[in-house]
């Protein structure tokens, strides 16, 4: 008998379920682009710099001064953890990684494009005017401009980057707190300090993350506003009725530091009925609830913008209505769970959307996403992610069609981040009561 023949890769999968953005075709293509002779891919990338900035001078520059500041400072944190977590080994300590200096040197040039790759999809969406400008860019009293506070942010990283390297290769310490209402499953994930479970954890997590990615992470979650403007065009397109009249009530799932949910506050906010952030950590969710605050009060915006309201929750058992929201969000968070988890989740969100509404689920590559990186894909379960070497094999758009029983809508790839949107099934108008019975004709009287 001849072997079964495997299924093709989740990402490869989805290529006949979603609409598919133009960024699926170009990011699959990308490393053979960067490796491609004679600079192919540099010179496409210098010249659509020059494009942007010809098209928009001031808002050109101020986003390319902006984001390769970022990239420049979160990469310079990785030697600085590395020489910190040298020079304070103690006898018996772990060694410091072996790093072979010219394989790093030729890794980064690659790295940095690919950042400046991300930048430049992200940009292409501001100036097509799906979203706006970050709103942190635009604002120069933004603390994030404050050297103090950049100064503080680095020395907060360095020292998590080095408690970390010395956990490399052990089993993750338990967490300290132990809450019945805690899913079994919340861990210790990327060996950080106190899990999730710790001010200090909520602290360090966007410069960690950043510092993975070289500043581009706010610039991947992005592209889940992508799916969102199209739902609130939609919405506000529809000629009267419920879903033209009314603003929009939208829940974000496993919020975070809130990071996420500032964004789609400064681009949407002003169609937006409600916003729930919602999250299982309270340490997180107390650093959300301050970074709405400090958005809040940093732009003033003119225009009524949603309320916004926090859930100290389980994602699998929400404490929200019925058919109560027209959008639900989740960024990054799938890959943290096990697949029964996933499928409670799931299940929770077909419960909350109303008819016609939106699941807009961003989180990692999977396998056949990007061909090119499918060998190494997997190897981010090193990083203490449990779940992670399941989750690049899941059909998401299987799972979610399994249990929800929404329909796959549409498709983005941005470095390395996917976002896949949902519709719940319209409600069908009602049936139209039956026609009454022909008239009986008339019988004409017999002669006499």
């Amino acid at each position: 008998a001849s072997p079964p023949v495997a299924a093709p890769a989740p990402g490869l999968r989805e290529d006949e379920l979603f609409e598919q953005s133009d960024s699926v075709a170009a990011w699959r293509a990308w490393n053979a682009r960067w490796e491609a002779p004679n600079s192919v891919l540099t010179d496409e990338l210098a010249r659509s710099v020059g494009e942007s900035v010809r098209r928009d001078p001031a808002r050109a520059l101020a986003y390319w001064a902006y984001h390769t500041g970022r990239a420049g400072f979160f990469a310079a944190q990785w030697p600085a953890a590395y020489f910190a977590f040298s020079a304070s080994r103690g006898p018996g300590g772990q060694a410091p990684p072996s790093i072979d200096p010219a394989q790093a040197a030729s890794a980064m040039p690659r790295l940095l494009g690919e950042a400046f790759s991300t930048f430049a999809d992200d940009l292409a969406c501001i100036e097509a005017g799906v979203y706006p400008l970050p709103f942190d860019l635009t604002s120069p009293s933004h603390r994030q401009f404050s050297p103090l506070f950049a100064v503080r942010q680095a020395a907060i990283f360095v020292n998590e980057a080095v408690a970390n390297l010395e956990k490399r290769g052990k089993p993750a310490p338990p967490l300290w707190l132990d809450a019945p209402s805690m899913p079994e499953y919340y861990r210790t994930f990327h060996y950080q300090s106190d899990g999730y479970m710790s001010t200090r954890s909520a602290a360090v997590y966007e410069a960690s993350t950043e510092a993975l990615f070289l500043g581009r992470q706010d610039a991947m979650q992005r592209l889940t506003l992508v799916p969102l403007a199209r739902v609130v065009s939609e919405h506000f397109a529809r000629p009267g009725g419920e879903w033209g009249a009314r603003k929009l009530d939208l829940l974000e799932i496993g919020c975070g530091t809130g990071r996420f949910h500032t964004f789609m506050l400064d681009a949407f906010g002003n169609r937006l009925a409600s916003t729930s952030a919602l999250d299982v950590s309270p340490f997180y969710l107390e650093k959300a609830r301050e970074n709405v605050a400090y958005a809040q009060r940093l732009r003033r915006w003119p225009d009524a913008r949603a309320d916004v309201r926090f859930l100290l929750a389980n994602a699998e058992e929400v404490p929200l209505d019925d058919e109560s929201q027209d959008v639900v969000v989740s960024v990054y968070m799938f890959h943290e769970l096990p697949e029964s988890a996933q499928r409670a989740i799931v299940r929770e969100v077909g419960r909350l959307l109303r008819p016609g509404g939106a699941f807009i689920l961003t989180d990692s590559l999977q396998l056949g996403d990007r061909p090119a990186l499918d060998a190494t894909l997997p190897l981010f379960k090193n990083l203490n992610e449990p779940f992670y070497e399941r989750f690049v094999q899941t059909s998401l758009a299987e799972l979610v069609r399994e249990e929800a029983g929404l329909v796959p809508e549409w498709k983005g790839l941005r470095s390395a981040t996917k976002t896949l949107s949902f519709r719940k099934p319209a409600a069908a108008p009602p049936a139209a009561p039956p026609a009454p019975p022909p008239a009986a004709s008339p019988v004409a009287p017999p002669a006499v």
